[in-house]
């Protein structure tokens, strides 16, 4: 992901045509469908710490659009949403 938007643009072509499904067991067989979900998700280089590494507190909470805390059964959420969603 830093590679391609640093470069701003994907390397790769899509054997399917664009449509691939991006999953967790699945996100490493089409490197275009990865990019191009990265983008439709909000990613950017912002989003990245001076390690290169992803900086989720950036991308807001799934639930509520507030600043996220960390995955929740495999949703970006804030602590708020993490808590008043299990009671």
């Amino acid at each position: 992901m830093r590679h391609s938007l640093a470069n701003g643009r994907s390397t790769t072509t899509c054997p399917s045509g664009g449509n691939c499904v991006i999953a967790k067991s699945s996100r490493g067989r089409c490197q275009q469908c990865r990019y191009k979900k990265c983008l439709e998700v909000g990613m950017s280089l912002k989003d990245m710490d001076t390690q290169g590494e992803l900086d989720i507190s950036n991308i807001p909470c799934r639930v509520c659009g507030g600043r996220s805390s960390g995955f929740h059964f495999g949703a970006l959420t804030c602590e708020g949403c993490k808590v008043s969603k299990l009671a």
